[in-house]
């Protein structure tokens, strides 16, 4: 089954110009129907927790039909029109989000997470006077954190949206069943005007090969390559190339009380644990997403942290280059 019908050099140029493209009916008549099928009614017995704002909002995870490509759809819909790096792409979330009834009508713009280097929204219901708004042209920095209410959590009184977006332009979309939109989730400022009972399914994805959800059909069998080459008693990196595992979502050092630094690691919705020096040089060392050392060397101490931060979850050690 085939999600999208659009030709995306009909779209790069609008894009390119203003950072976001909406477009009428850009999903096929027979996707459509499947999801309003599937996702036309609520089911209590499939949301999903801890991924969202779920006080506003039921969300399930998506499951495509069998016989459709999802990530090829999708990775050549975006490289076609964002310009992203299809070799690097990963699905990094693929949530239908059903809007509740009691849903604040008029919510605080708010920016995805950080893996959200674009998002795709298929609108699959949409009341009347429900509303897309974006923020295209003020405030662009990139939300850097593994949740949409970590980043607001961040920002002082004077730099949250609802003050910083007053008197900034917004575009405002009427979608309809149907209807795609294509835009940067984690640096552009957006909302759902009159939400309640909306329900749309987006697909949301990056270039830079960050899945802390684990939502893309690949990710099991990336980790499943590591484990692999982590199952012999004296792993062989030789032909293996480590890679920041799709599930890290920070390094850095923490101040103690006793006024000592020390390096910490941290994967998605667990707690940080202690790394040593030379095991954060090396992840400082790795380019981001490109699975090569642009510093570490290749001596023994270096072999055996990169295969104690393998096992640990902070590394995924690749058959081949990701380039």
């Amino acid at each position: 089954m085939k999600i999208f019908d659009i030709d995306p050099a009909e779209h790069r140029d609008a894009y390119r110009r203003q950072q976001w493209v909406s477009i009428s009916q850009g999903c096929t008549s027979e996707f459509l129907d499947y999801l309003q099928a599937q996702y036309g009614r609520r089911r209590e017995d499939e949301k999903l927790f801890d991924v969202g704002n779920t006080a506003a909002k039921d969300q399930y995870r998506f499951e495509p039909p069998p016989d459709t490509d999802m990530c090829g759809e999708l990775f050549g819909l975006v490289e076609g029109i964002c310009q992203t790096k299809r070799s690097t792409m990963v699905l990094s979330e693929r949530h239908v989000n059903r809007y509740l009834d009691h849903v604040n009508p008029n919510p605080p713009a708010h920016k995805d997470r950080f893996a959200t280097q674009i998002a795709v929204g298929i609108a699959i219901e949409v009341p009347e006077e429900s509303r897309l708004v974006m923020y295209p042209e003020d405030h662009r920095d990139v939300n850097p954190y593994g949740m949409s209410a970590e980043y607001r959590a961040s920002l002082p009184p004077d730099e949250l949206p609802e003050v910083v977006l007053a008197d900034s332009p917004s575009i405002e979309i009427a979608d309809r069943p149907g209807d795609v939109h294509i835009f940067p989730g984690s640096s552009m400022w957006h909302l759902r005007r009159a939400a309640a009972g909306t329900v749309v399914l987006y697909l949301k994805c990056n270039d830079f090969n960050c899945d802390p959800l684990g939502e893309d059909p690949s990710s099991a069998g990336v980790r499943a390559s590591t484990e692999a080459v982590l199952g012999a008693a004296d792993p062989d990196l030789t032909s293996a190339v480590p890679a920041l595992s799709r599930r890290l979502q920070w390094v850095a050092r923490l101040a103690g009380r006793d006024g000592q630094e020390r390096p910490f690691a941290k994967l998605w919705q667990e707690e940080p644990f202690a790394v040593t020096e030379e095991e954060l040089a090396i992840v400082r060392a790795l380019e981001h997403g490109s699975g090569r050392l642009a510093s570490a060397g290749n001596a023994a101490g270096d072999q055996a942290s990169i295969v104690g931060l393998a096992r640990r979850g902070v590394l995924d050690l690749l058959p081949a280059p990701v380039i």
